[in-house]
């Protein structure tokens, strides 16, 4: 079966995207999902969306990581996605209406490719004090907090560059205190400038990514509380 697809990428962090409303792919088909995302041996891709009818909004979208792993939701990916329903003629350009993760989310397209997705206030977690702790020496500063996904934001000491960001992110990211679901670590450097440069471990992905959306305004919201 030929299955029709677009790949887009937000900021770098790129996906496979299937108009699904004939039905190619079902919602538990992870693992095709995951070998589509296999940059080897598939097409290779951050996540893969499907792009489905919705009673509530202009269209569902059903996301999984690269793993196969289904996600409630994504803000790089929810952009594609808008532009991408915008450009079948789902969705209209402006009051766009996106259902995902259970929740109805609005976006509006800005030509030549430009999308503006509205978020709500990030629920913020307590984190207990033995992680708290635990961190103090290597980190200046921690915020957990949700943002449609579960974020961790670490303020660094260590120098951006020479970061270990492969064995930090998988530490904190199945650390005990994260459990059981995991959680995405976004790891920042603010310095003396008005620039915050970040790298950001994702769940799911298991790996660095170019960029994340939900990552940077869990990270804004960081600076801003």
């Amino acid at each position: 079966m030929k299955i029709p697809f677009v790949k887009m990428h937000g900021a770098g962090n790129d996906f496979i995207l299937i108009d699904n409303r004939r039905g190619y792919l079902s919602p538990d088909d992870f693992a095709i999902i995951r070998q589509l995302c296999d940059r080897r041996f598939g097409i290779g891709a951050d996540g893969l969306m499907l792009l489905e009818n919705s009673e509530v909004a202009h269209f569902k979208i059903l996301f999984y990581n690269s793993d196969g792993s289904p996600a409630p939701m994504c803000g790089n990916g929810s952009r594609c996605a808008v532009f991408r329903a915008y450009e079948l003629g789902i969705a209209p350009q402006e009051d766009i209406q996106l259902e995902f993760g259970g929740q109805v989310y609005r976006a509006s397209v800005e030509l030549p490719r430009r999308v503006i997705l509205r978020l709500p206030p990030p629920d913020v977690h307590h984190l207990p004090p033995s992680f708290l702790r635990e961190i103090e020496d290597d980190f200046s500063g921690v915020l957990w907090m949700e943002v449609g996904v579960p974020h961790l934001v670490l303020e660094c000491h260590v120098n951006k560059e020479t970061f270990p960001i492969q064995q930090q992110g998988r530490h904190f990211r199945f650390h005990r205190t994260f459990q059981p679901d995991g959680t995405n670590v976004n790891f920042v450097w603010a310095g003396n400038s008005e620039v915050v440069r970040a790298r950001t471990y994702e769940r799911g992905v298991e790996d660095e990514t170019l960029s994340c959306g939900t990552g940077a305004v869990a990270i804004g919201n960081y600076f801003r509380l």
